[in-house]
């Protein structure tokens, strides 16, 4: 990068020459403002319009409200398991709880303000480095990313995609912005927390560093450092504190996820899904190639466009490459989110390099309408609970309307009183994480993809499993478990008279295993269930007429279910007695 700039590289409110049509000059520092002013609103309004809640963020405020309440960045009390991949996230959503704000306005209102950040941060890179400022064009990266569907989306939703795109984008621009010592240590943070938010951050800043080093012909070792230094200072310390506190580097939620084999085709059907919706991106990736492979001077800034096309270029089909390895994700959109900013600001970039000038303005006003417009995948609509999508990708917001979230508030604020301060230990599945959150459940186990539980993240998936969603425990695992309990919110299922459960005003479940004890405490709290002793004694009254294969068949599930939770050797015995079993062998 330069260390000057001619005037006519840093007047921004210059008008250009070429003899096209331009807006009066008296003019121009009123489209600086107004254009970005009304970008920016457009962008907060499509994030407030489409504001939604994700039921995998309630992950995330289980581990900040423990967190908060002193019990530590745990999932269960007691239990240390890295079941989040978004760390400082979830740190921020913690110091917002411990300030007295729910995290799921403190998410949607964060989520929007890092988004805002981003639109800013494109239009002053665009600006800085290759705008025509006082023309009828619009800078098209910002304009493309404010007319973005799914970059509105995940301004909200509680997860961190926002924040990690934001802090991606920061690192990219700054290394492209950088000319001062201090911009280095400021590129540095920016990566560092962009790692520190996810751990593909580090794909962003490894390329940033790598072109520090490269685009530097003096001093580049001493910028080097000064970028490094963030990284040593905090990602060192959080790694040792990572293999101190959780065992391991790596968060669980790799081995839930992504931790057997690749998932090349189903990850490049997921890149390819999102590029097909997105169309113009796919002009900004052949732009970049262009520009890599021939370098020509900028006709704004008069200097070759190849150093920045190479670094967005790497960056954005290194972190697709990942993405397809990882085999995507269930959430359309949500992973590719990262790179857009980037790849809106490689097609403005060509095209204010490439003539003819008249063309290239039309098309930045074009370009962002073609994506506003983008053709939407139906198949990606919620139409019921066997319905998954197109390949296991879903339009997640769909699934989650605000009338799930206020159910799903309901339903804790009657379990929370019942299960508060027991030993009951719950299963939970997808959707499930938000009643899990409200009611506060004193252990809760996903068992689904394993996020929060090291054996059920290590349980190889089926073959023809969704994405994020294969790992399904049976019965026999959850009650080797002692798992209790499971909830039917947002389940579709037959469950038996003899173990189901109703805690009132319409919030039932399952019981899994019957521990005698914890029974009785739910029963005297209002819970209403089949008492199992008493079928038990109704049986036994009955084991004369019946024969012993039937008995043998019926005792294997008496035992999982009741005998090996309850300690019962006066009803055992009559089994026992008629199975010929010695008690050792139980």
């Amino acid at each position: 990068m330069p260390q000057q700039r001619s005037e006519e590289q840093t007047s921004l409110l210059k008008v250009p020459p070429g003899g096209r049509r331009d807006l009066p000059a008296r003019l121009a520092p009123l489209v600086l403002v107004l254009e970005p002013a009304l970008l920016l609103g457009f962008a907060i309004y499509s994030s407030t319009r489409f504001a939604w809640l994700c039921d995998d963020a309630f992950i995330s405020f289980r581990y900040a409200r423990n967190l908060s309440l002193g019990r530590g960045l745990v999932f269960n009390a007691g239990e240390r398991v890295e079941g989040f991949t978004n760390l400082l996230w979830t740190l921020l959503l913690s110091g917002g709880m411990a300030a007295g704000v729910e995290p799921e306005s403190f998410s949607m209102v964060a989520g929007i303000l890092f988004m805002t950040l981003t639109l800013l941060l494109v239009y002053v890179t665009a600006l800085r480095l290759f705008r025509r400022p006082g023309t009828y064009a619009v800078s098209l990266a910002t304009a493309g990313l404010a007319a973005h569907r799914h970059f509105a989306i995940f301004a909200t939703s509680g997860l961190e995609t926002a924040m990690f795109t934001f802090l991606c984008t920061a690192t990219i621009c700054t290394a492209l912005l950088a000319t001062r010592p201090r911009h280095y240590y400021l590129l540095g943070f920016a990566g560092t927390l962009a790692s520190l938010t996810r751990p593909e951050g580090l794909l962003f800043y490894g390329f940033a560093l790598l072109f520090c080093l490269w685009n530097q012909e003096d001093g580049a070792m001493k910028r080097l450092g000064a970028a490094l230094l963030p990284g040593i200072l905090l990602l060192v310390p959080v790694c040792i504190w990572k293999i101190i506190y959780y065992g391991s580097i790596v968060p669980n939620t790799f081995y839930a996820k992504a931790s057997h084999g690749p998932g090349w085709q189903q990850g490049a059907f997921y890149v390819l899904l999102y590029f097909r919706s997105y169309w113009p991106l796919v002009l900004a990736l052949l732009s970049l190639v262009v520009m890599a492979a021939i370098p020509r001077p900028s006709s704004v800034v008069n200097r070759s466009n190849q150093p920045a096309s190479l670094l967005i270029l790497f960056t954005s089909t290194t972190y697709l490459l990942y993405v397809a390895r990882v085999g995507g994700d269930f959430m359309f959109a949500r992973f590719c989110i990262p790179i857009t900013p980037l790849l809106l600001l490689g097609l403005e970039m060509a095209l204010t390099s490439l003539p003819p000038r008249r063309s290239s303005t039309l098309l930045s006003w074009l370009i962002p309408l073609g994506i506003y417009l983008f053709p939407y995948p139906e198949g990606l609509l919620y139409r019921g609970q066997d319905q998954n999508g197109i390949r296991g990708i879903v339009e997640e917001r769909d699934w989650y309307p605000p009338e799930w979230i206020s159910e799903a508030r309901r339903q804790g604020q009657v379990l929370n009183p019942v299960l508060a301060g027991s030993d009951v230990r719950s299963e939970f599945v997808g959707a499930q994480a938000m009643l899990v959150y409200y009611s506060d459940l004193p252990y809760a186990l996903e068992s689904v993809a394993g996020l929060t539980d090291l054996q059920v993240a290590r349980m190889p998936p089926p073959a023809d499993s969704r994405v994020g969603h294969g790992k399904k425990t049976d019965l026999d695992y959850l009650r080797s478990r002692d798992i209790h309990l499971s909830f039917d919110f947002r389940q579709v299922r037959q469950v038996p008279p003899l173990v189901a459960i109703d805690f009132g005003e319409g919030v039932t479940g399952r019981i899994i295993s019957y521990d005698a004890r914890i029974m009785r405490l739910l029963r005297e709290r209002g819970a209403r269930f089949v008492e199992f002793e008493e079928f038990l004694d109704r049986y036994i009254e009955e084991m004369e007429q019946m024969s012993t294969g039937k008995i043998r068949r019926e005792y294997a599930g008496f035992k999982t279910y009741y005998f090996q939770h309850t300690p019962d050797p006066a009803r055992q015995s009559p089994f026992l007695e008629r199975l010929k079993i010695h008690p050792r062998e139980q």
